[in-house]
């Protein structure tokens, strides 16, 4: 991380609207993503071993993008109290009476006082966060004695164990442009891959942590049902905010070409579209817990 952010300042504030603009219009994506991490863990909200049933328990959704995840828990633990914090005010009015949402930025200090909550939740924070250390080093702060925290997240780059995207030149600019706009902006996409979650976790003080790598179809070419619906949905979120999700990348962070970009983006639609591109995401969610003695 050291290299990458010594890279960073010529072109670190383009990257702020970039994440803006991805929060701010792609509600229909962060459903649609909300759906198929939802499926992924088979219709569960989560993993981590908490006290599900415990009165006056207190969650944190860190990062929350439109709060779906938090209206979800909040209805299925009407006992608890839910709180989801992001930079954009995109939100619903109407939510349960358990929920309510706060403007944060996840990487700066946390307003929140010592031990606060039984739960922090973060997920899909791709792009958002320079420094995963001080992250967790906030959230054992406000964590609970005998707490936990969960980190979920996706790495952009196309992977397939069949060879089916070795030799595609789309794929290839695509995963390029993810892994050279990472170091020049000092955030880095491919999360999983670069394990960032467990050390940073542990790293903050947080005990018992638990890895869970999963893979996530791109497009519905899965046999498998349940897969095949993943990666239909998977698809539809990509698609969804395709321009909202590179269009600054492309133009201002790696810069290259502008009369290239449409080209791409239509190659890159038909290329995942194709049921024999069986590319797919490569995802991590790992979670830890606050020892009840700290």
């Amino acid at each position: 991380m050291s290299e990458q952010q010594a890279t960073s300042v010529p072109v670190a504030d383009e990257a702020l609207p970039m994440i803006e603009a991805m929060e701010t219009e792609g509600s229909d994506e962060d459903d649609d993503v909300h759906h198929y991490l939802t499926l992924l863990l088979n219709d569960k909200l989560f993993l981590a071993p908490i006290q599900e049933d415990a009165e006056g328990l207190t969650v944190l959704d860190v990062g929350t993008g439109t709060g779906i995840w938090c209206i979800d828990f909040g209805y299925e633990h009407p006992q608890a109290e839910v709180v989801g914090t992001d930079l954009s005010p995109i939100q619903p009015a109407w939510v349960p009476t358990n929920v309510r949402f706060e403007i944060e930025d996840a990487a700066l200090d946390w307003t929140f006082r010592d031990n606060t909550f039984d739960f922090i939740h973060m997920r899909y924070l791709i792009g958002g966060i320079d420094d995963w250390g001080a992250l967790f080093k906030q959230a054992y702060r406000c964590c609970k004695a005998g707490g936990w925290v969960e980190s979920f997240e996706v790495g952009p780059i196309f992977h397939s164990d069949d060879g089916s995207i070795d030799k595609n030149p789309v794929i290839a600019v695509w995963n390029r442009m993810f892994t050279e706009a990472g170091v020049k902006i000092g955030k880095s996409f491919s999360i999983p891959t670069e394990d960032l979650q467990r050390p940073s976790m542990e790293e903050g003080g947080f005990t018992d942590c638990k890895v869970v790598d999963l893979k996530i179809p791109m497009g519905g070419w899965a046999r498998d049902p349940r897969l095949a619906e993943i990666g239909r949905t998977s698809l539809a979120a990509l698609e969804t905010d395709l321009e909202g999700f590179t269009l600054l990348l492309w133009h201002n962070v790696v810069q290259w070409p502008q009369d290239e970009y449409k080209p791409f983006l239509d190659a890159l639609r038909k290329t995942l579209r194709d049921k024999k591109t069986h590319a797919y995401l490569k995802a991590r969610l790992v979670y830890g817990q606050k020892p009840e003695a700290a």
